[in-house]
């Protein structure tokens, strides 16, 4: 439990230096991918549950899909209903557009990846190791959300909330990352090119 706790007090950390420091958004967030997924990777049980198998593209497309269309009808039904909670994701929407997209793209992918290795495949994982399989994600869930407080974004926390109870489902069910790293990356890919 110690390293679970240190490892989510170095991420909370990173992700507010990432979006509240003095350097650009993109190198914060690649330089706090590069700390989480190196954390992850102490453990040697993370990489083993990182196994192809037959099906995990398809479950990882389709799931990519099915929650960037869920987020994007709350984006579209806050939007008109609740401006000032929207304010906050203009705020994340604005961030696409400090780099160029051949560096914000790569980066986002690589945030992707490391974020289901430290989250779903390291705290997740260990959680439910500890506490068994249910209370095991619920708190997984919990501190994914918690994790995004220090970007002191309201949207990002809830969006959390709603995406870690998602991809931790996911991870519960198929006890693989692959689904989930490519579930995530499609829900990047998505973003970029169709957007909230």
């Amino acid at each position: 439990m110690l390293r679970v706790l240190l490892g989510f007090i170095l991420a909370s950390a990173f992700w507010g230096f990432a979006f509240k420091g003095p350097l650009n958004f993109w190198l914060g967030i690649f330089i706090a991918a590069i700390v989480i997924i190196s954390f992850a990777l102490t453990d040697r049980k993370t990489l083993r549950i990182i196994r192809p198998a037959k099906g995990d593209f398809m479950v990882g497309v389709v799931s990519g899909i099915v929650i960037f269309s869920l987020f994007f009808v709350i984006s579209l039904i806050t939007g008109k209903f609740f401006p000032e909670l929207y304010a906050f994701v203009e705020d994340v929407k604005a961030l696409k557009h400090l780099a160029p997209i051949h560096i914000t793209f790569p980066v986002a992918m690589f945030v992707s990846i490391s974020e289901e290795v430290f989250w779903r495949g390291f705290i997740q994982r260990r959680l439910m190791e500890e506490f068994g399989k249910l209370k095991g994600y619920i708190f997984a869930v919990v501190l994914y959300s918690l994790g995004h407080v220090f970007t002191f974004n309201l949207a990002l926390i809830v969006a959390a909330l709603g995406a870690g109870a998602f991809w931790g489902f996911l991870f519960l069910w198929r006890r693989d990352l692959t689904p989930l790293i490519i579930s995530h990356i499609t829900w990047d890919v998505m973003l970029f090119t169709i957007g909230m």
